[in-house]
């Protein structure tokens, strides 16, 4: 509006403040612009330079050792930094893993890898211990303690997403990174199970876990950010704000009633416990068990036919949920149904397949949001493997 000053601007064009509990941000400021604003300017390229060095040794009968090193240069550009709109940096890493047949029965896997990078004065630290125990000739018990941590990218670093109007008018800071980012670390607990029955024909594998999450990269809305054009309104920060802890069951049980035949069974089941700042409401938390399917599953079955072909079933459920930590409404429990008919055409050196795949037949699903729905598709594909 002529010459007037940000202040006076934001003033006169907004029509109401912006309340995160209800309002649509990218709606928000395009009604009081007058203008359609693009939040979603993802320019950018990246290059990556990568060498890496591994060699595996047998110290003695009943060990083996493999070591590495790795070398790694990214620089990227984007109109989301901060820095002028470029980024480099360079990381270090020292790996090895030594298994040891302590006895018969028992085999323990000792491994670690340490990182450094050259923007970073912290190192990375992820060791593993695992240890499996050969129960009986077709039963064996694994159990594992290990640590991952794991540097931030270099756009959480320095994400600085302003975005403005086609004239260049600086509108709003969407994102802004904190910067000096620590090292996200994922502590794992398991024990697990795999055990064979009736020559082979019947596989279970199951463990119980347990990961906890410290330092998590995410994002919060701060209601202080400092804005160019319209003071008060909240942005996304990026900092280490998030902490849970997930304890679950997974186990997958297979079939083979006969030598063509194929019936798999998984599934999955967790509980999390922890909190997260709402990215809609800045001054509530949200449960994060409501992000993840309290429970997940899988039935194959699966049926080779006589000259080439072959057919299967597969259907999927999933557990209600939130993808957004605060989404307005869960995505339903859902059911997935999809089928495979596939015909393998043998020729020397070049055999191929051709394959018909008829995915949510039992109806459409959503995926991310409600209204992101997956309704009936059908495929046709052709491959060719060269020998």
């Amino acid at each position: 509006i002529g010459g007037l000053p940000p202040l006076l601007v934001a003033d006169a064009l907004a029509p109401a403040p912006f309340d995160p509990a209800t309002d649509d941000f990218a709606t928000w400021v395009a009604q009081s612009l007058g203008q359609e604003v693009d939040f979603n300017s993802f320019n950018s390229d990246g290059r990556r330079l990568e060498l890496d060095l591994e060699q595996v040794l047998t110290p003695g009968p009943r060990t083996r050792l493999a070591w590495g090193m790795g070398y790694l240069r990214d620089s990227m550009r984007s109109d989301q930094i901060a820095t002028g709109g470029s980024l480099e940096g360079e990381s270090y890493q020292l790996r090895g893993n030594l298994e040891w047949r302590a006895t018969e029965r028992a085999l323990i896997n000792l491994g670690g890898l340490v990182e450094r990078l050259s923007r970073h004065d912290d190192l990375a630290l992820s060791p593993r211990l695992g240890v499996n125990y050969r129960l009986g000739r077709h039963h064996t018990l694994r159990g594992a303690l290990a640590r991952a941590e794991k540097f931030p990218s270099l756009l959480a670093e320095s994400w600085y997403h302003l975005v403005s109007t086609d004239d260049g008018r600086p509108v709003v800071v969407n994102y802004a990174s904190q910067g000096g980012l620590a090292p996200e670390r994922r502590d794992l607990t398991e024990l697990g199970y795999r055990g064979q029955w009736q020559a082979g024909r019947t596989l279970l594998d199951a463990r119980v876990y347990q990961e906890q999450v410290t330092d998590g990269v995410s994002t919060w809305f701060d209601l202080g950010c400092p804005q160019p054009t319209f003071p008060g309104v909240p942005c996304y920060v990026v900092a280490n704000s998030l902490d849970y802890r997930v304890r679950g069951l997974d186990l997958e049980l297979s079939i083979r009633p006969r030598p063509d035949t194929l019936l798999r069974l998984a599934y999955a089941h967790a509980r999390v416990e922890g909190e997260a700042a709402a990215t809609r409401n800045p001054l509530t938390l949200v449960d994060l068990a409501d992000t993840v399917p309290r429970h997940l599953g899988s039935l194959l079955v699966a049926q080779d036919l006589p000259a080439g072909w072959s057919a299967s079933a597969t259907a999927y459920y999933m557990d209600e949920v939130f993808w957004f930590p605060d989404g307005r409404a869960p995505l339903d429990d859902a059911l997935r149904l999809d089928l495979r008919l596939a015909k393998r055409l043998p020729a020397a050196g070049a055999p191929a397949l051709i394959e018909l795949l008829v995915q949510g037949l039992g109806g459409g699903y959503a995926e991310y949001m409600p209204d992101n729905r997956f309704d009936r598709r059908v495929y046709l594909r052709a491959s060719v493997q060269f020998e």
